[in-house]
């Protein structure tokens, strides 16, 4: 897999030699692609400095200083209301009163209501929307030209890992400050060389920033976020009798599969030791082993699977705990329950400090939640399954450390008040096991999806086939018998 992403990286920069931009361009997504789904490494600087060079050959360079105004670009990669955090930054903007060019890689009109509705709040705003433009370097053309006739004050990037259309364009503004948006802070991503901060939500993304993406202190701003909390939705849920005890979790499944299915005996830790607990799974995936570790649960009605959910404040509101998932935590999940008074109960092995759901709650005062000792994790779910009083006190801790929309947005505008840089850096960084992210990625790939062989045989040529004929041929048998498990559930 790394050769055949080093190979990727080497026939982009081949394109970049010949001057055929656009495909250089698309190799790099598919480079982008492969390293965001294993998590071996965090940023290229080959491609970094490759984007630079396209966007000195085909744009015309940016000589215009920064408005004196605020007018700020945002460029966002999904325009929606419920992913991402688009809707909580055009909040701060609007509050800050700046103009605003958002510009979207993709018009979602059914999952932007309030996204659109908060746009049209603003005082100055415009909009450009790239659907339908699916070559990279055109996309470059388009950003380039309508920032160019706006005339930013700041640019905020809220990227995909692989947006090098966007990229290859803010390249040409380098005498605006450029803020990247650090949304997916645990996984490789593009951009590192356009941007001049990186605003991250938690210490974790703060260390893999200064770590492994070579951003200075000085340029790492902490900015945690809060939940947007919309969704008004009812669907029938399952009756509760006297005396029960709901503890819910929920997700993708394969989020739950890693690490020998060790989430499972969570479950089966909180059902033993608890026999007044049921256990509400919602989520989507393959069932196999789900049904394996849990099928006697499943049998007795003890644990009860209540799909994909577009209701899930009404499922918050109905359950008495939130059991976060491993080995992979819900970061908004966990917010929700902090939100809807829902106390929650963690566990995570030591080396996958990703999981502290402390730093996705609150910033300080923040209760333990998170355990490294199964024990220690047994313990307090029993105390709060026996006592609702215990439940109600811990739930009250947490949201009272919870951030805001007030805080969020205080702390964004002290961020553009900024007159010079001011280092952010942890009394001592986290110390974060990278060997076990990334072998934690390649278990899931292996046994649980199918992500990373599909985006393999989708790069495959004549030339690749010959290269990596094993790799080829593992990936094209992985990909058809998920295929097959599918259409037989």
């Amino acid at each position: 897999m790394t050769s055949f992403y080093e190979h990727l990286v080497s026939e982009a920069l081949a394109q970049v030699r010949k001057r055929r931009w656009a495909e250089a361009m698309d190799k790099m997504v598919q480079a982008a692609r492969i390293a965001y789904l294993v998590n071996w490494r965090y940023q290229d600087s080959r491609i970094e400095a490759a984007l630079k060079l396209i966007a000195e050959a085909v744009l015309s360079a940016e000589n215009n200083p920064p408005s004196e105004s605020e007018r700020i670009v945002f460029f966002d990669s999904w325009g929606l209301d419920a992913r991402g955090l688009s809707l909580q930054y055009i909040r701060a903007l609007n509050a800050a009163g700046a103009s605003i060019l958002f510009i979207c890689e993709t018009r979602n009109e059914a999952g932007s209501v309030g996204l659109r509705e908060e746009l049209s709040k603003g005082a100055a705003t415009e909009t450009l929307y790239l659907d339908g433009v699916d070559n990279e370097l055109e996309k470059t053309r388009r950003v380039h030209e309508t920032m160019s006739a706006f005339r930013p004050s700041r640019i905020l990037m809220h990227m995909t890992p692989w947006a090098v259309g966007a990229i290859v364009a803010f390249h040409t503004f380098s005498k605006v400050p450029r803020y990247q948006i650090n949304l997916t802070d645990h996984a490789f991503w593009l951009g590192t060389g356009c941007s001049d901060y990186s605003l991250e939500f938690r210490d974790y993304g703060i260390a893999v920033s200064q770590e492994k993406r070579g951003m200075p202190p000085e340029r790492t701003i902490l900015n945690p976020y809060y939940p947007i909390v919309e969704d008004s939705q009812s669907h029938p849920l399952p009756e509760r009798k006297d005396g029960e005890v709901v503890v819910f979790s929920g997700g993708a499944f394969y989020k739950m599969y890693g690490r020998e299915g060790y989430f499972f005996d969570l479950i089966g830790f909180l059902l033993d030791d608890n026999p007044n607990v049921v256990f509400w799974l919602a989520g989507n995936g393959r069932t196999t082993l789900l049904n394996e570790r849990l099928g006697a649960h499943l049998k007795s009605g003890r644990v009860k699977l209540i799909g994909n959910r577009k209701d899930i404040n009404a499922v918050f509101q109905a359950c008495d705990i939130y059991l976060s998932t491993y080995p992979f935590c819900g970061a908004l999940m966990a917010q929700l329950a902090t939100h809807h008074d829902v106390p929650i109960i963690s566990f995570t092995s030591a080396d996958l400090v990703t999981n502290r759901l402390e730093d996705i709650v609150g910033t300080d005062d923040v209760p333990q939640i998170t355990h490294t000792d199964i024990f220690a994790f047994r313990q307090q779910a029993a105390a709060l399954i026996a006592d609702a009083e215990l439940r109600s006190v811990a739930a009250a801790q947490a949201k009272s450390a919870m951030h805001d929309r007030d805080q969020f947005e205080r702390r964004f505008q002290e961020i553009l008040s900024r007159t010079d840089d001011q280092p952010y850096t942890p009394s001592k960084l986290m110390e974060v096991d990278y060997d076990a992210f990334t072998s934690l990625y390649l278990e899931i790939e292996n046994h649980f999806q199918d992500e990373l062989a599909k985006r393999l045989v989708r790069n495959t040529t004549v030339k690749s086939t010959l290269r990596f004929p094993l790799l080829t041929a593992k990936a094209a048998l992985h990909v058809a018998s998920f295929s097959l498990v599918k259409r037989a559930n």
